[in-house]
């Protein structure tokens, strides 16, 4: 998944630096559980003797039902709609970002509770910023300014200009990722984009700020990282969720 995507990515950008070639990236071992466990999971390539397999399906239907468990723990059936189909969407995130995350050729263990956290680096606390971004822009009545539309000289504060600062890195983290068939530097990358927006979000109003110019400049930056995020997860099949 990760290699195809990472060949994919700078064509998706009309930057075409590997063309159709592609390569198969493979890790070490893949553990279920934590240190010292025996388990790992069926998709390993390296043969360990003491280990026994997991099937993978098994492993996404696991992580579905806890993703369950935990929307309706915090009580977000209503906003997720369908239930089954976002916990479904969230496992696949859980489970690819976890892989995509560790440089290859290397071991690595695979915690199923730590990767369904809402928060710290996980696929579903990436969702869930993107689920944000999505649900703060449906509440601007007015039509979505452009961020070519707006004044930039606005977006002045330094949390700002850390987004815009990633933002305009994307390009390169995608073509050295594809270079090195290494898509754990867009994983690296997306999760620091999450935290520069939830930053920018809880220091700084944007729908509410002290002026209609200024909230039109921070709703277009806002959108912005919205369409990096999307894209970023479509490189790492990783599901985008309109609300979380």
């Amino acid at each position: 998944i990760g290699a195809y995507s990472m060949a994919m990515g700078p064509k998706l950008l009309g930057l075409d630096v590997l063309g159709s070639f592609r390569n198969h990236t493979g890790y070490d071992g893949v553990f279920l559980g934590l240190p010292g466990s025996d388990w790992h999971l069926e998709f390993t390539t390296s043969p360990h003797p003491a280990a026994h397999s997991f099937d993978a399906d098994d492993l996404l239907e696991e992580l579905a039902q806890g993703a369950a468990e935990e929307i309706k723990a915090k009580g977000r059936e209503e906003d997720v709609g369908d239930v089954g189909a976002t916990s479904y969407d969230v496992a696949l995130a859980a489970l690819h970002y976890f892989l995509l995350q560790t440089g290859p050729a290397k071991d690595m263990i695979f915690n199923p509770q730590e990767s369904l956290s809402f928060t710290g680096n996980t696929g579903p606390y990436l969702q869930y910023m993107g689920a944000r971004i999505s649900s703060m822009l449906r509440k601007w009545d007015k039509p979505l300014p452009a961020l070519n539309e707006v004044d930039a000289s606005l977006l002045g504060e330094e949390q700002a200009w850390e987004l815009v600062r990633l933002i305009s890195q994307y390009p390169d983290v995608v073509a050295l990722a594809a270079r090195d068939f290494d898509p754990s530097r867009v994983a690296s990358y997306i999760y620091e984009l999450a935290k520069g927006f939830s930053r920018f979000y809880h220091d700084l109003p944007i729908i509410t700020a002290e002026t209609q110019a200024l909230a039109g400049a921070r709703l277009a930056l806002s959108q912005a990282v919205r369409q990096v995020l999307r894209h970023g997860f479509r490189l790492l099949n990783v599901p985008f969720l309109e609300a979380m």
